[in-house]
């Protein structure tokens, strides 16, 4: 087993008012290169579907060095952790030109059964996938905790939230908390870690209820359905 690699061009669609990467797209891009990578080792998306099984995320960790700008072109890497009963660890890692680490992350993955939307056993399913060790790895926090968070809100998820498993999409969740922020502190302030623990599915036309504040310098969220924590 080795890693798993694709270059990207960052143009503008990935970057918000700064030039930098935006949060939601830093997962997307890790969505996207952990899916093919899956494909490439025997379990494309039509064969887990075909048995009425899905690929989704439970909790997300990064930790950046550097957000990449508009105009760079950088390589994302991917590697499968050992897998953990249900649990599939997945983690990445981009470089720039000069192979400087720009962020490092580690998702975790599970099997959904479509129907029921109940965890699905991967031995029942026939899916094994091997996993790495590099030692360059970074941990998902067990839990997500945060105490005096003083604002509330409401979110909704619109149609162009909603994806092919039917709920918000994971990396939707970052926009929508990123609305929620201060433009003059996100003006000012570029990410330096990020914490997303996805607890319930948010369907489309579900409101849910956000507590979300300030924890020294970083935003946290808060709600039944998700936990998340940007750090500044």
């Amino acid at each position: 087993m080795e890693k798993f690699s694709t270059k990207i061009f960052i143009g503008t669609e990935h970057v918000n008012a700064l030039g930098e990467l935006r949060l939601s797209q830093l997962l997307l891009l890790c969505q996207e290169i952990a899916a093919a990578h899956v494909e490439a080792l025997g379990y494309p998306r039509e064969k887990t579907f075909a048995q009425g099984i899905v690929w989704v995320i439970g909790k997300t960790h990064v930790e950046i060095s550097r957000l990449p700008k508009y105009g760079e072109t950088v390589t994302l890497s991917t590697w499968p952790g050992e897998r953990k009963v249900f649990i599939f660890p997945r983690h990445l890692e981009m470089k720039d030109e000069q192979g400087k680490i720009l962020f490092r992350a580690t998702a975790l993955w599970t099997l959904l059964d479509y129907k029921k939307r109940t965890f699905a056993m991967p031995a029942q399913y026939g899916v094994d996938i091997e996993g790495l060790t590099t030692g360059e790895e970074v941990e998902c926090p067990t839990v997500l905790r945060f105490e005096g968070l003083d604002k509330k809100a409401t979110i909704s998820p619109s149609f162009r939230d909603i994806d092919l498993n039917g709920h918000l999409n994971n990396t939707r969740y970052l926009d929508i908390v990123e609305d929620l922020i201060p433009v003059d502190f996100l003006m000012s302030h570029s990410p330096k870690g990020l914490d997303i623990h996805y607890k319930k599915e948010v369907r489309l036309g579900e409101e849910v209820e956000v507590e979300y504040g300030k924890e020294g310098s970083d935003y946290c969220f808060c709600s039944d359905r998700f936990a998340c924590k940007i750090e500044f």
